[in-house]
């Protein structure tokens, strides 16, 4: 696709170069960069990419951390509803820890916050 489309907007490596900086990656303790447009989150030095929540906007409140495995923490905030608002780690929402809860779990379903 990026073959056809490229030339005329971008593929996703540029969309991942042209990313601003914006929460460290647990795993290596670096800056991932948010992908907007793609709703995804992109650790460079992991070569690990993570999926966020739709229709919406991300913003970094502190310097609060998951306990679980270190990713920094996101308020997500839904377009839709502003007062649709909740704390995601992007491990845990991708993959989550606990067998008994599926993924695209938030820290308020977590019980360990």
């Amino acid at each position: 696709m990026d073959k056809f489309f490229g030339g005329t907007y971008g593929t996703y490596e540029d969309k991942v170069s042209q990313a601003r900086p914006f929460s460290k990656c647990g795993a290596c303790k670096r800056l991932t960069k948010l992908i907007e447009r793609y709703n995804k989150l992109e650790c460079e030095t992991c070569k690990k990419s993570y999926d966020l929540p739709k229709n919406g906007s991300y913003k970094l409140v502190g310097e609060r951390f998951c306990p679980l495995d270190g990713y920094q923490v996101l308020l997500y905030t839904s377009a839709a509803t502003q007062a649709a608002k909740y704390f995601i780690c992007p491990k845990c929402y991708n993959d989550s820890p606990f067998p008994d809860i599926s993924n695209h779990i938030s820290c308020n379903l977590c019980p360990e916050a």
